[in-house]
């Protein structure tokens, strides 16, 4: 699985962005560069958000929280592009191009689409109503023949109450109260029901009226995905590959996040719960992710990892030992890898798995003590969480998007991290949202995109040739659009070598200003030693 290409017209500050990947062997890391604020992040959950979620109609609810910040379609007669993506799947290329249009778009009844599914649930509800109507007759006749007793009968119309005052009704009352509480119960019911010829004859007209949106849509190679906006607007979809691909490629996209990221499908009130004081549980920001995790279920926060996904983790590295072992007759390694990487991911400490796989146990490699997940550092603990959410939850040969992936780690593993992704998952395209210059220098520089900001938004820069150097300093200046000297550093070099060039040096101004340099490096620095090598050519 690859996204070979994005293009985006226009979301919150993003405008014409359009991002090209090239496969690349043992680069599959792609940069997505910008300043805070510059639509990194935002990109990524877009992206996700169509890919992931369009396809399967339990997840539709997210992305249309995310579609209320595209600009809305008011026109009845335009097609408005959204995003388009071309895709590499098994070996084939697939074109997925979204749209949006006004309810009503070229008189079209996208209606029938809610109606005629409305109508199938109310026949459902029509044969149940029948099987209620029949139920309670029986109940009115047998109470009156004194054939049941009043008991059972309160037990038995238990799943008619609609409110505490039918339930007082019934359980405190009187025969009289209980026969006139079925009798008001019949009537209700009797009242909602829609004859059959009644109800047939709409199934048939919504049913000709949804058929004539479906083949008009097909002309234009267009199908339904749902409708949003207060049943306002309609999201629409273009793909060379059928539903059935497009839910297995919705499978294969995930994305990993900060757990205090401000994630764009999740509605008003899930998000004022980040900016809460209220600690109650299922007011949290926290279960709100949860939550949408259970549908969502490419989304991965960075928190620590529980011992049961580690636990899972060593469950599928012993399965797939095994299915090797059916297959070839040679039983598999993953087991000794996926022990042998984790214990690499700790240094100096080891991880060991109960024979029962139940349980996990850290010990320090020397003195073999015992240990704590809080004996870990920040940094440990991010990296065992990915590694492990890579190995126990996600799919091989897969797009990975990640946003600020780098937070909480050294410098050295972040450069590390750009070959460990690799090696953690098989065949897996990484997308990051980052700040990080280690990773941006161990980048081939065609997997780069910079967002960068315009009058009109942020749109994407990639390039076409390498940088001058890839040492950090040109990475923060000429890529990230950084400065990797301090202001009040660069303030005081300039005041300097103006008494420099002015012969004053050893005046008790520019004594000064050398202090204060002194204070940030050495006179042995780069900027000293030139000053020095200047001094000498006069």
């Amino acid at each position: 699985m690859f996204i070979r290409k994005i293009s985006l017209e226009q979301y919150k500050v993003l405008e014409d962005v359009e991002i090209n990947f090239e496969p690349k062997e043992k680069h599959s890391v792609f940069p997505i560069i910008s300043i805070n604020g510059g639509g990194k992040s935002t990109l990524l959950q877009v992206v996700f958000a169509f890919l992931h979620c369009a396809f399967k109609e339990n997840r539709h609810e997210y992305l249309k929280t995310l579609m209320g910040y595209f600009k809305i379609s008011k026109s009845k007669d335009k097609l408005d592009n959204l995003i388009s993506f071309e895709l590499e799947h098994e070996a084939q290329i697939i074109n997925v191009d979204f749209f949006q249009c006004k309810n009503g778009y070229k008189g079209l009844n996208f209606n029938s689409i809610v109606e005629l599914q409305q109508l199938k649930e109310k026949k459902n509800i029509s044969r149940e109503s029948i099987q209620q109507i029949q139920l309670l007759n029986n109940l009115k006749k047998d109470l009156q023949l004194g054939r049941i007793s009043p008991s059972l009968v309160r037990h038995e119309l238990r799943s008619f109450f609609e409110n505490a005052e039918d339930e007082n009704r019934v359980i405190n009352g009187s025969i009289a109260s209980i026969s006139k509480f079925i009798q008001d119960t019949l009537k209700r019911i009797e009242n909602s029901l829609i004859s059959d010829s009644e109800l047939n004859e709409l199934l048939i007209k919504t049913e000709a009226e949804k058929n004539r949106l479906t083949n008009e849509l097909t002309k234009n190679n267009l199908q339904y995905a749902f409708h949003f906006n207060g049943n306002k607007n309609i999201l629409l979809y273009k793909s060379n590959a059928d539903n059935e691909i497009l839910s297995k490629i919705a499978n294969k996209i995930y994305f990993a996040t900060p757990n205090t990221q401000v994630l764009h499908f999740l509605n008003d009130e899930q998000l004022s719960s980040l900016f809460s004081n209220e600690k109650y549980l299922y007011s949290s920001y926290e279960h709100h992710v949860k939550e949408c995790q259970k549908d969502v279920i490419g989304l991965f926060t960075y928190d620590f990892s529980a011992i049961n996904l580690i636990l899972e983790a060593f469950k599928k590295a012993r399965d797939d030992d095994f299915k090797k072992a059916m297959e070839t007759g040679d039983y598999g390694s993953e087991i000794q890898i996926t022990r042998k990487e984790l214990n690499k991911l700790l240094r100096g400490k080891s991880i060991t798995i109960d024979n029962d796989f139940k349980g996990v146990t850290f010990k320090t490699t020397e003195s073999n003590i015992t240990l704590s997940p809080k004996d870990l550092s920040h940094g440990e603990l991010k990296k065992l969480s990915i590694y492990i959410w890579l190995k126990a939850k996600t799919q091989d040969d897969s797009v990975i998007l990640m946003d600020e992936v780098e937070m909480g780690l050294h410098p050295t593993w972040q450069h590390e991290l750009y070959d460990d992704l690799q090696k953690w998952g098989k065949g897996n395209q990484y997308i990051l949202a980052t700040h990080s210059p280690q990773i941006i220098s161990k980048s081939y520089y065609k997997n780069l995109a910079v967002l960068k900001r315009t009058d009109k938004g942020a749109t994407a820069e990639q390039f076409s040739e390498a940088p001058l150097e890839s040492d950090l300093n040109t990475i923060v200046k000429t890529i990230m659009g950084g400065e990797y000297i301090p202001k009040e550093l660069a303030e005081l070099r300039k005041q300097y070598r103006t008494f420099f060039e002015n012969g004053e040096l050893e005046t008790a101004k520019a004594q000064k200003i050398k202090e204060q340099i002194l204070n940030y490096e050495s006179e042995n620095s780069s900027f000293f030693q030139s000053i020095k090598f200047e001094m000498a050519l006069r």
